[in-house]
């Protein structure tokens, strides 16, 4: 009960005490294993390893999806990437509810994104983005953010769109350097413009905004914002 309530201190406790009492059997191996995963959950490293060499040691067991799910989550958590890619591959993807399997592609393909191999990444994160749920907004923006560093314009823009406003800023200065390369001149304005408020990004809005005015012959109003960007 403390386990499916996500209680994993209390959980581990438990288990902890029904095999240690307990002879051997099925039911003891799997109280160790619900013990370890529960170490797993509340970001113990030792057990984290533990729970790796069990599963390598014993043959599969009812809980082995269960535990491989949850040292990937560890692992990204500890952004240990590739390790965490390795845990979510050994995860039957068949086994898993719709939430997980969405959590499961969406990490897998940020795994793939934080070490630059954007088609792996793109496969994952188009199965995360393709559905409703906690990561569809993530997925979208990185899917979107490969696409825009692709220069494949449509589809970045098409990403950052099912964002709906919501994701970071940094989406609207992408989406006006877009409008930009793509001559849409007083689109790019009117998405820079805000971003000048933004001590961040505003010296790549004034490019932005420099650029559009100038192609715009607008050249007092591009001199305005070239003079202010270099300084």
């Amino acid at each position: 009960e403390y386990y499916q309530k996500r209680a994993y201190g209390p959980a581990r406790e438990l288990f902890q005490a029904y095999h240690a009492s307990s002879g051997p059997g099925i039911a003891k191996d799997q109280s160790v294993l619900y013990e370890l995963i529960c170490g797993v959950k509340l970001g113990n490293d030792k057990e984290a390893q533990v729970l790796e060499k069990m599963l390598r040691q014993q043959n599969a067991t009812a809980l082995e999806n269960e535990a491989y799910f949850a040292l990937g989550n560890y692992y990204f958590q500890e952004k240990k990437y590739k390790r965490a890619s390795r845990m979510y591959d050994k995860v039957s993807k068949a086994r898993l509810s719709q939430a997980e399997f969405q959590e499961a592609s969406f990490k897998i393909g940020y795994s793939y994104f934080a070490d630059k191999e954007y088609d792996k990444a793109k496969r994952f994160l188009g199965q995360a983005r393709s559905q409703p749920g906690n990561y569809h907004m993530p997925a979208n923006y990185y899917y979107g953010y490969i696409c825009y560093l692709e220069k494949n314009w449509s589809c970045a823009l098409s990403s950052f769109a099912k964002l709906e406003g919501k994701g970071p800023k940094n989406i609207q200065l992408y989406t006006s350097q877009i409008h930009l390369v793509q001559k849409e001149y007083q689109l790019a304005i009117e998405t820079a413009l805000p971003l000048l408020e933004d001590e961040k990004l505003r010296e790549d809005a004034l490019l932005v905004m420099g650029k559009s005015h100038y192609q715009l012959q607008a050249y007092d109003q591009a001199r305005k914002y070239f003079e202010a960007y270099s300084l």
